[in-house]
């Protein structure tokens, strides 16, 4: 698992299926849901944190994954998951 504080984001960040990437914010519930999930099943996944005074919420590229401006996010591929969730059945 490798943290990134604002990393790439928006369409051409996105992996091949089967490469996950979550963006998540630290002391959300939400996110460590899905986090949980991820360690729980062993699955490898790239890690993006997303820390919240950074702006990084509000701009395009990350509106562009999720138009409300909130973590979880899932990319798989070219499918993206906004919803923490979704993400646990998706993943399920």
């Amino acid at each position: 698992m490798v943290a990134v504080t604002g990393g790439p984001m928006g369409p051409s960040a996105r992996a091949k299926p089967g490469e996950l990437t979550v963006y998540w914010g630290s002391g959300s519930p939400p996110c460590w849901r899905v986090l949980s999930a991820l360690q729980e099943k062993g699955l490898k996944y790239k890690s993006q944190l997303i820390t919240f005074d950074s702006g990084v919420l509000k701009t395009a590229p990350f509106l562009a994954l999720n138009p409300r401006g909130l973590v979880p996010i899932l990319v798989d591929g070219d499918v993206v998951i906004t919803e923490s969730l979704a993400i646990l059945e998706w993943l399920e």
